[in-house]
């Protein structure tokens, strides 16, 4: 049994396939299936995937459903645990698998990984992904245009403001099925198990600013935004350390915005502007890790 399944949604992709294909085959790490559904392609695509002799391809028809379908329908057929998804229009680096494979060795329980990627153009033109939070990557926008508001009735999940002062909400109840599903189902809108919201019976929103004073994990957020470089990765490890310190009842609630304090301005200063590379990242998770590990036990002493 391979140990990892690589699961390839074609539709449409005679003029990349084969190159995708190739960046597969060129892999340092060789323990893999290839299951490629095709999503009803009407072009040479199958065709072309077809013509390749190599045991480790397997190609499954399905009528066009969507690209979401065709990766749950590949996944339903691995023979492994381990699923690998890729686009039959993208390409891996040759020690892509290689590295998620060592993600796993060394986080068996995480569930979902995941590596840097470059934007390469028709053009030849190639520019590599940066990571100074999610809205700022994704969006182009800046710390200081993210704002965070309270909202008791946690029914509004998200707000995006216009040049022209418009403002679109994102407004459902608070079901993790919604978020989940749109995922499992995107580009399409599928019928869900959830509650639709009665806004007579709602009557109102209601808003407040934070107090910074009191939830001081948001400034910290905000800072690292604006440091950029590897201090997310150093954020992110010690956040999940306080949380766990906090659930094990090691320290208190407040304790836990003081303990990513502390990691943030120690080992973000020496590590902040290390090369965005995986091993820097690994590197620096693992000593953010330790590091709030001994702070949790200084004040459990």
């Amino acid at each position: 049994m391979p140990l990892i399944s690589i699961v390839i949604p074609l539709y449409n992709k005679e003029r990349f396939i084969k190159e995708t294909l190739d960046s597969v085959f060129n892999q340092s790490f060789t323990d893999y299936e290839i299951i490629i559904v095709n999503d009803g392609s009407t072009d040479s695509s199958v065709f072309i995937v077809n013509a390749i002799e190599d045991q480790r391809i397997t190609v499954l028809s399905n009528q066009n459903k969507g690209v979401s379908h065709a990766r749950n329908f590949g996944i339903s057929k691995a023979n492994s645990d381990l699923i690998a998804l890729l686009d039959g229009d993208d390409l891996w680096e040759p020690n892509h698998l290689e590295n998620l494979y060592n993600l796993y060795e060394k986080f068996p329980d995480c569930g979902l990984y995941a590596t840097a990627y470059n934007k390469k153009y028709f053009n030849g033109e190639k520019i590599k992904a940066s990571y100074n939070g999610l809205a700022k990557e994704y969006f182009g926008i800046s710390a200081n245009k993210i704002e965070v508001l309270v909202h008791p009735e946690s029914l509004i999940h998200a707000l995006v403001g216009f040049n022209d002062g418009a403002l679109i909400a994102h407004v459902g109840p608070t079901d993790m099925r919604h978020a989940i599903g749109y995922a499992l189902h995107w580009p399409k809108r599928q019928p869900l198990p959830v509650e639709r919201l009665d806004f007579a019976r709602i009557g109102t929103f209601s808003f407040r600013a934070p107090d910074e004073k009191r939830w001081p994990a948001l400034r910290l957020a905000r800072e690292v935004m604006e440091r950029g470089g590897l201090a997310g990765t150093v954020f992110n490890a010690a956040k999940e350390v306080a949380l766990n310190g906090f659930v094990s009842g090691d320290i208190s609630f407040i304790n836990m915005a003081e303990i990513v304090d502390k990691v943030l301005n120690s080992v973000a200063v020496d590590h902040i502007d290390a090369p965005m590379t995986l091993d820097n990242i690994m590197y620096v998770d693992q000593i953010s890790r330790n590091a709030a590990i001994n702070e949790i036990k200084q004040r459990a002493g």
